[in-house]
């Protein structure tokens, strides 16, 4: 998903909020752009979760790994403008 969402986010605006909003689960209702906000608003960041001051990169609860995280936040952040919901 990372892939297709960084591709469309580098075809331009009009090519990412077409994949956010005209993508669906496999539920057939859920559009993409629903989901991710739903997976981003429930990811949050563990920085320690050993609590012995090792330091495991971004380590997140979930499926998120941190640039990806980060990555996925900026392209609904940008295309928020212009999409759907």
């Amino acid at each position: 998903m990372m892939r297709c969402l960084r591709a469309h986010w580098s075809a331009g605006p009009q090519a990412l909020n077409n994949f956010l909003d005209q993508t669906f689960l496999g539920d057939g209702v859920t559009r993409l752009r629903v989901y991710l906000r739903a997976e981003l608003a429930g990811a949050k960041e563990v920085a320690n979760p050993t609590g012995r001051g090792e330091d495991t990169g971004g380590v997140l609860e979930g499926r998120w790994a941190g640039e990806d995280l980060s990555d996925a936040v900026q392209y609904l952040g940008k295309s928020c403008e212009e999409g759907v919901g």
